[in-house]
């Protein structure tokens, strides 16, 4: 509480900003029915706390999402794979890990809800801005998200001819190409735009077996524009997309082995890989390798009305397609060197919204969403001749049985299959009236009237060889099968969810520089069918997970509008909590990926976020945020692998993938030189503490902390060309992005963070 106490003393000490608007000035919602920067289309415009605009990203080179998660502090992403992205944000999130389960942030791209997480734009290259909402939301976007939502607006056609190119060349083969060109098609009535990108990276990842480098980056994408404007009250919009990355991927070294692994390990006299993710070294025998494919159809409609009201209309459709060939096993044995996916997702939106102003007090949105999803999954593995002897290597060293003792039959060219299909179709009614009490004090009210249906079916099914017919195998082989594959297994699942959600706000202007923000609101993520088959222990349906939120926010604009601080205390409490917990069906090679509802966890915290301009060319940003997230009901959680029992209390500690500490800060120094020459410079330090990375806790599960500088320097002719050299993690530190649950078991893999990378960056305006 002291800190607290401390941090708005200072907040409250800050001068007055008497330039910026007079005593009695009309205050407006800043989130209300206010138009895009560059377009005259009816967006949400949010808080300077929540939004990025593209210069903000460029002087770095924040062009992924895991680059833009440095800087947010509220914000956190982790990519171990294209499947297995995973958004968090104020230390609540969700992974992909089983394919039934949706995101806790909502993720959005110019208008359009992604139904998966892995949807996210893989370049960030050619937006306009990025919005962060934080906490539970419900009415201004299409759906709800009990965590957040982060929405990327892409630039948009321009009514002047204009073009660009750029290029980023460095280590490790780092190769960037990219550019846009725009203009008018049909003098004001029809302007296209263009923009495409292609990325290159040679991976970071030592394989010892066979050598070669793992874990690289090819990437590249198109997008194409057309705005029409038939007449002065109608605008429309329509942007085609496609994105391909075609990578090796998946290899993760070894953080910690268990003991079921080291045991199997000495059983056959197998030197097991360096304990030691800094190193950079796997030992894979298998092609780890994925494919996926994106594309996207968007379209904006736009119509304005005599009496000043608006109607929007957003349509989208969005097909995923994701093949992955997978070293099941990750070491250079073979034991599971075949196995991968083919995932596919389809979903089509159409959102209407209406806004307006009743009169001089009222303004309303009122809108409609609805969205069908389509999911199909196929998954197998082989086993190989290796398996039989690692996997009995617990019962076959008490009973004194060697390797050459048991028939790699048993399990050599076994197998099992995984298919799974799902459906869901959401309809929401949602809407949100702000009165404007006195000049100085808004009330905002909102109501979302949701109802959601999923139907979904799964099935495993085992292609077993004949068993050899040798007493040993005989005695032990069926067992042994079952407890490395499981039985087969089916079910047919259907699910209705009904919600209501809202959210109520006062905002007061404490005079022409501080304003004071409340906000109370609720929300849920929908409830869904797990995508795996699960056992008796683990439903094969999971409840809704509902959040509620009460935010208290003070904000003071700088004198001579020299920049802002604002600071945000917080709680958000979600009940049925959704989380991953284990398959156990196959005893020998459990799987953490059954979906379950473990109870309450909550989310409270200060931030304090600011920025300035310190003097006329030298711009200053700095978020700090403390987050305590912890369970609070939860005695069905899974136990860290080795215990003795499969579900455990962990009621009172901290949540995964929740850093109690985030701060992200930077600067820029602008200098003016001869001839229309610009020199410029700058750096950001994104720092987080320590926390677990997996919900089970698992020895070696744990994230460190770390801190990560970023610097950049260049020249340019503004509005001509500019060249920077950019160093991405300047110290060079080895860290992990994220954790990876090899087996259910206790194996744990590091997805590591990208080590020192200089590189040289030009770009042409034409």
């Amino acid at each position: 509480m002291r800190r607290i106490e401390s941090l708005l003393g200072i907040l409250l000490w800050l001068p007055p900003a008497a330039t910026l608007a007079a005593q009695d000035a009309a205050l407006r919602l800043p989130d209300s029915h206010a138009e895009g920067r560059e377009l005259d289309i009816d967006w949400p415009q949010m808080a300077d706390r929540d939004v990025i605009y593209a210069d903000d990203l460029q002087g770095p080179a924040y062009t992924t999402g895991e680059m833009l998660s440095r800087r947010m502090a509220v914000l956190q992403m982790s990519s171990a794979t294209t499947r297995l992205t995973g958004f968090s944000m104020r230390g609540l999130g969700s992974a992909s890990f089983n394919n039934g389960m949706e995101s806790s942030v909502g993720l959005y791209a110019d208008g359009v809800y992604l139904g998966r997480q892995s949807l996210f734009q893989a370049d960030l290259g050619d937006v306009e801005r990025i919005e962060v909402l934080r906490g539970p939301q419900g009415t201004l976007y299409g759906k709800n998200s009990s965590a957040g939502v982060v929405h990327v607006i892409n630039r948009a056609p321009q009514w002047r001819a204009g073009a660009a190119v750029q290029a980023h060349l460095g280590e490790y083969g780092q190769q960037y190409y990219g550019g846009h060109v725009t203009g008018p098609l049909l003098d004001k009535v029809l302007a296209g735009r263009l923009t495409f990108y292609q990325r290159q990276r040679d991976g970071s990842i030592d394989n010892r077996h066979g050598g070669g480098k793992e874990n690289d980056e090819d990437r590249d994408g198109l997008r194409g524009q057309l705005l029409w404007r038939p007449g002065d009250r109608l605008q429309l919009r329509l942007l085609a997309e496609h994105a391909r990355e075609r990578e090796r991927c998946c290899a993760f070294p070894y953080v910690d082995a268990s003991r079921a692994s080291r045991a199997s390990a000495a059983f056959i006299g197998y030197p097991l890989p360096r304990i030691d993710p800094g190193s950079r070294e796997v030992a894979i025998d298998g092609l780890n390798r994925s494919d996926v494919v994106q594309r996207a159809m968007t379209l904006h409609a736009d119509y304005r009305f005599e009496d000043g009201y608006r109607l929007a209309s957003i349509t989208g459709w969005r097909d995923w397609d994701y093949a992955l060939q997978l070293d099941m096993d990750g070491i250079d044995l073979d034991i599971a060197s075949q196995g991968g996916q083919h995932l596919k997702h389809d979903q089509l939106s159409q959102e209407f919204r209406l806004t307006g102003q009743l009169n001089q007090q009222l303004t309303f949105i009122a809108g409609y969403h609805g969205l069908y999803q389509r999911m199909e999954a196929n998954g197998w593995m082989r086993t190989g001749p290796q398996a039989a002897d690692w996997f009995a290597a617990g019962i076959a060293a008490g009973a004194g049985l060697s390797p050459e003792m048991i028939n790699d039959a048993i399990l050599d060219g076994a197998g099992s299959t995984l298919s799974s299909r799902q459906q869901a179709t959401t309809h929401a009614l949602y809407g949100q009236l702000d009165w404007q009490w006195t000049p100085q004090l808004v009330v905002s009210a909102g109501l979302r009237l949701s109802n959601e249906r999923k139907q979904g079916s799964t099935r495993r099914r085992l292609d077993l060889p004949e068993l050899p017919d040798d007493s040993l195998s005989q005695q032990i082989g069926p067992g042994l099968r079952e407890a490395v594959l499981g039985r087969p297994a089916s079910h047919r699942e259907s699910l209705r969810d009904r919600h209501a959600s809202g959210h109520l706000e006062l905002i007061r202007q404490l005079d022409a520089a501080l304003q004071a923000r409340l906000r109370l609101a609720s929300s849920y993520k929908a409830g869904g069918i797990n995508a795996e088959p699960t056992g008796q222990l683990v439903e094969p349906v999971f409840a809704a997970e509902r959040a509620s939120g009460v935010e208290f926010e003070l904000r003071r604009r700088l004198s001579q509008g020299r920049g802002v601080v604002g600071l945000t205390l917080y709680q958000t409490q979600v009940r049925d909590y959704q989380a991953i917990t284990y398959d156990p069906g196959s005893l020998l090679n459990r799987q953490r990926n059954n979906l379950m509802n473990i109870g309450k966890v909550r989310s409270r915290g200060v931030e304090l976020d600011s920025r300035w301009l310190a003097a006329p060319d030298l711009s200053l940003h700095l978020a700090l945020a403390w987050n305590d997230s912890r369970y609070r009901d939860v005695e069905n959680a899974p136990c860290p692998p080795g215990s003795a029992g499969l579900f455990c209390d962990l009621s009172g500690k901290r949540l995964f993938n929740a850093p109690q500490w985030n701060l992200a800060t930077g600067l820029e120094q602008l200098w003016s030189l001869p001839a229309g020459l610009e020199w410029h410079a700058g750096g950001n330090y994104h720092w987080r503490s320590g926390y677990d990375g997996t919900l089970e806790r698992g020895v070696g599960s744990e994230i460190g902390a770390r801190g990560l500088l970023d610097l950049y320097s260049g020249i340019a002719r503004p509005g001509r060309w500019q060249t920077s050299l950019l160093l991405h993690n300047a110290l060079n530190k080895d860290y992990i992005s994220s954790i990876y649950a090899l087996t259910g078991s206790g194996d744990y893999g590091a997805a590591m963070g990208a080590p020192r990378t200089w590189s040289l960056r030009l770009r042409i305006d034409l």
